[in-house]
């Protein structure tokens, strides 16, 4: 019997470590175990980042391709177009929120939606990739066999935006070693850092306008200056530069220069990094105007860190309803009392009831196997 041939986008995977990065790494991880009798086509323009470290599975085939990569949403449209008919691929998982219109009608189309920042946050975006989504979105919709959103909130968005129903929602995998860090065992790395256990807030995000940091910055900076700034709790923010991030950029070096003790900005780090400062942190500040999930909210309760983020439905998804939840519009009079370095209670009585990286990934393969009984 012939094999199941199931080609992906790997374009992510070739890029900096970010939350759409991680999703594809894990799932892909979880399928390759789950399906050992399929074959894996992994697709991307060049031989690079957490691509080549499929290349141990010997059911995993990795084909590059620079031509026309000047812009990628060209190149998904073409070069991968063409390495599809190719290749026979009979079930595509497209990872980034794309895939070639043209295509082989044997093939079956798993359709991931993270989010509608290009409808809601268009200003975030690159002018060609917010035409591309827009453009192409109803088509690829009308065309694509399962529609796999990452959140039950990005599913209604999806029903009211474009009037389709999904298949299943996939959450986002959370990496399978993260747990708490003894403080015995953390407190030595944070004074390294001039930073205390549970003593500062953690910020995290790609530097962009839709994760709200100008706002936050700004209101931390008046707490500042109404204080004694030791008196209130330092705010470490990391990420690397998005879209239009010079404004931000600025805003935190004026203030890291004005009150070094206070603001730390990191920039990107790495996993390891991330780990030790979420698992250090007194909360996880994510205020962003909108997520698709907001995935270092599982990961921060994981971590045994408690929660502030905007009051958005894929928000307490992600905190499954165990946070300090800030309307948009109460941010000033909510927030800038919990920057002062008073007691806080602990606001995360819940259960962690995150699906396994497994579970997750088990949705998908099931759906696969389905296509394979059909064959």
């Amino acid at each position: 019997m012939k094999k199941l041939r199931i080609g992906i986008d790997a374009l992510p995977l070739t890029m900096q470590r970010t939350g759409v990065t991680n999703y594809i790494f894990y799932l892909l991880e979880e399928l390759l175990i789950l399906l050992p009798d399929c074959e894996f086509y992994l697709y991307a323009h060049v031989r690079s980042g957490d691509l080549e470290y499929f290349a141990r599975y010997p059911h995993v085939t990795i084909c590059t391709e620079a031509r026309l990569s000047q812009s990628l949403s060209i190149w998904v449209q073409t070069t991968l177009a063409h390495f599809l008919y190719r290749d026979r691929i009979d079930v595509f998982w497209a990872t980034s929120q794309a895939y070639p219109l043209l295509n082989r009608k044997q093939m079956k189309v798993l359709f991931t939606i993270y989010d509608f920042v290009y409808l809601l946050y268009p200003e975030t975006m690159t002018t060609i990739k917010r035409f591309a989504h827009k453009l192409l979105t109803p088509a690829l919709l009308k065309r694509a066999d399962f529609i796999l959103p990452i959140s039950h909130g990005t599913a209604k968005r999806l029903k009211g935006y474009y009037g389709c129903d999904h298949d299943i929602v996939i959450e986002p995998p959370i990496k399978p070693w993260l747990k708490p860090i003894e403080s015995a065992i953390l407190e030595p790395w944070l004074l390294e850092k001039n930073l205390a256990y549970k003593e500062y807030f953690l910020a995290i995000g790609t530097i962009e306008p839709r994760k709200n940091f100008e706002e936050i910055l700004t209101l931390y900076a008046s707490v500042i200056d109404a204080h004694d700034p030791a008196k209130v709790l330092p705010l470490v923010v990391m990420g690397g530069d998005g879209w239009k991030a010079s404004r931000v950029k600025v805003l935190l070096a004026e203030l890291n220069r004005k009150y070094p003790q206070n603001v730390l900005a990191i920039g990107y780090a790495s996993e390891e990094d991330q780990w030790r400062y979420l698992s250090g942190a007194r909360f996880l500040l994510m205020m962003s105007h909108y997520e698709g999930y907001g995935m270092p909210i599982a990961e921060a309760r994981v971590c045994g860190t408690d929660i502030i983020c905007t009051d958005d439905l894929e928000m307490r998804e992600a905190a499954q309803e165990c946070g300090t939840f800030i309307g948009k519009e109460d941010i000033r009079e909510k927030l800038a009392p919990l920057f002062l370095d008073i007691p806080a209670p602990c606001v995360d009585q819940g259960k962690k009831t995150y699906p396994s990286n497994r579970e997750k990934a088990a949705r998908m393969a099931a759906i696969v196997s389905s296509l394979s009984t059909t064959k």
